[in-house]
């Protein structure tokens, strides 16, 4: 009987052929995937960097919006002057807002918080206890009086250029004095004043007439004036 001996090394060669064929294409695989995520993060990082760029350059439009704002008006400023100050295309003023009127509240928004911020660390900064910080409302005031550009109050001026009581641009004016409001209700609060609401629109009142006397009527002692005042009603409260 002859004896059958099975060559197994094509069988062996073939099974090597093929883990080799397997190894470089995982390794070709590793390779396109990893080259893949790399180009998913570079686009990532382009699209942040894009963003963060046009939101350069919107912060950039509302700032000079807002100066040009502050200093001229609302109506008097076109929208030629803002792009030639910004040193932007109109298309970019437009890529960010729709309107004149929408950058006016983004100016808005943007003294809101600048003003509030301001103003609530220059009183705290001058005034340790409850009481004192609402006299150092009148001399966080008169600072801002004593400032070379000093110019009113654009909440005032925005009000009257757009007064209809429903335009949101005399609304986010209006919003913003409440929230100067609401801070004043938060230091009388503070100051253990029985009445704290009625002292607090008391002292608002007294703030907003020394802003408008001190533009209109170039008073710049008015603060000091108006904090005498704001003395005599703070000592009629806590009897």
């Amino acid at each position: 009987m002859k004896t059958c001996i099975y060559d197994t090394k094509p069988a062996v060669t073939s099974h090597l052929v093929q883990i080799t064929f397997l190894n470089k294409f995982s390794k070709l695989l590793y390779i396109i995937t990893f080259m893949a995520n790399i180009q998913i993060d570079c686009s990532i990082y382009t699209i942040q960097i894009g963003k963060h760029m046009a939101s350069g350059k919107r912060d950039h439009l509302v700032d000079t919006a807002l100066d040009i704002f502050c200093q001229e008006g609302f109506h008097a400023t076109g929208i030629d002057k803002i792009l030639d100050k910004a040193g932007v295309a109109r298309m970019t003023l437009y890529n960010h807002f729709k309107s004149k009127d929408e950058l006016i509240l983004a100016a808005l928004r943007r003294r809101d918080e600048i003003f509030r911020n301001w103003f609530m660390r220059a009183v705290e900064r001058r005034a340790s206890k409850p009481q004192d910080r609402l006299l150092a409302i009148f001399d966080a005031l008169e600072e801002w009086f004593t400032e070379k550009d000093f110019a009113g109050c654009i909440f005032i001026n925005a009000s009257a250029e757009f007064a209809e009581p429903d335009d949101p641009i005399h609304m986010a004016a209006s919003e913003h004095k409440m929230l100067v409001l609401k801070y004043f209700r938060e230091l009388t609060f503070a100051a253990d004043i029985a009445d704290h609401e009625t002292l607090a629109n008391e002292l608002v009142l007294l703030a907003e007439g020394a802003i408008i006397m001190a533009y209109v009527a170039g008073d710049r002692n008015v603060a000091t004036k108006a904090k005498s005042a704001a003395r005599k009603l703070i000592q009629a409260a806590v009897r």
